[in-house]
């Protein structure tokens, strides 16, 4: 099979979520690749990266197999001008779908943004590096954030409310506050995604959330998984008194749990479809974005063990469920003992 025919077969798979399990089809990605990564454009490797990185048989020689060639790739003019808007958006995925920081496809991230005007062209692609930059706690140098503010300037009109509000809340590190101030939002928040709303209430405690609306996604999540009863034993197996699902912090921030942690009076969320947490070019283990600006606002709102979040889409890759909680919740490291490889 070529690697046109195996990326395209390998991305219906994903669209239709039969990637995340299926180790066959990871195996015949890595041996292809193996013996043919030399003939593969740009465009195709910033494919592979994302769907290898969809599913949880990662192979990690194969992932370092891209990376150089990527590094290779993007070296040569003539790649540059192969690379599209959805590839960047393809890079961008991928790398959000990493607990680690990945300096080296970073950089490339960068260069490619650089040295090609797609985030002009695109408003979901700008979007969407705004808020990975956000998310990681990148900085920008003046190049890049020159490019940024261009690019905002090109998009302006066409700004979604949910656009408007990543960006007050992502750009925050990247835009003069009175440009993120001069956008207006076009309806009522009543009308915004629940996702939206939550985000608003963040940077705008005026818009309370409307405690059915946002509490409903628990039931969601009911119906998907019986984690939150996990949690719940979990906590009064230790005796850890703690009250469920309430909207917290002023009406601000949604609580799966409020618990009496160690640390002190401590926010409990649980999310599905968002990753919560990184791990820094330093080591250090960090909230992403919305839960550092969450994080921040329990404490100033008298909750002293501030803000965590259990994020199903980081327990699913995680190998061990019970150690992902331990370590989420109660700060427990894993032993490498209990800790399942993803790898093949």
């Amino acid at each position: 099979m070529d690697k046109e025919n195996l990326l395209g077969f390998i991305e219906i798979f994903n669209k239709h979520g039969m990637l995340f399990e299926d180790k066959e089809i990871i195996l015949l990605m890595k041996d292809h690749f193996e013996s043919a990564f030399s003939t593969y454009e740009l465009p195709q490797l910033l494919q592979a990266y994302k769907l290898l990185s969809h599913c949880f048989y990662r192979d990690y020689s194969t992932l370092k197999l891209i990376e150089d060639a990527v590094k290779i790739r993007s070296s040569e003019p003539d790649q540059l001008r192969t690379v599209s808007v959805q590839n960047l958006r393809d890079l961008i995925e991928g790398l959000k779908l990493h607990l680690h920081y990945n300096k080296r496809l970073t950089n490339t991230l960068k260069r490619l943004v650089k040295e090609t005007n797609l985030i002009d062209y695109d408003r979901r692609l700008f979007i969407q590096y705004v808020t990975y930059l956000g998310d990681f706690n990148l900085k920008t140098d003046p190049v890049l954030k020159a490019k940024l503010n261009d690019a905002l300037n090109v998009h302006r009109a066409t700004l979604t409310n949910q656009d408007i509000i990543q960006l007050k809340l992502y750009g925050q590190e990247i835009f003069p506050a009175d440009i993120l101030q001069g956008l207006t939002l076009k309806e009522q928040a009543s009308d915004f995604s629940l996702d939206s709303k939550e985000k608003l209430a963040l940077i705008d405690p005026g818009n309370k959330l409307n405690p059915d609306q946002s509490l409903e996604a628990f039931k969601t999540i009911d119906l998907d998984c019986n984690v939150l009863d996990v949690i719940e034993g979990m906590l009064k197996e230790r005796g850890i008194p703690y009250s469920t699902r309430e909207i917290a912090a002023n009406g601000t921030i949604r609580a799966a749990f409020v618990a009496e942690l160690p640390k002190g009076r401590t926010i409990i969320d649980v999310i599905d479809q968002q990753h919560g947490y990184f791990v820094s070019e330093e080591g250090e283990k960090r909230l992403r974005l919305k839960g550092r600006v969450a994080d921040e606002v329990a404490r100033k709102s008298g909750y002293p063990g501030g803000y965590r979040v259990v994020s199903l889409v980081e327990m699913d890759f995680c190998g061990d469920e019970q150690a992902f909680l331990n370590e989420v919740i109660f700060d427990e490291k894993p032993s490498k003992a209990n800790i399942r490889s993803q790898s093949l």
